[in-house]
């Protein structure tokens, strides 16, 4: 084989091992974030003077 088809090959292989190894990021909602939500959505609430409020918590 020549050094071409060599460097070819290892490229070939290596960037299907990285391609693999990749995984998705799976994005969750903490209490910390759940609770700035619910704040945010009672500081609307209050500034639109809902009646009903805000149905959370």
């Amino acid at each position: 084989m020549s050094f071409p088809k060599i460097v070819f090959i290892a490229v070939w292989l290596l960037s299907g091992s990285v391609t693999f190894g990749q995984t998705a990021e799976k994005k969750t909602l903490t209490l910390d974030g759940a609770e700035r939500v619910i704040a945010a959505a009672k500081a609307k609430a209050q500034e639109l003077k809902s009646p009903g409020g805000v149905i959370a918590k």
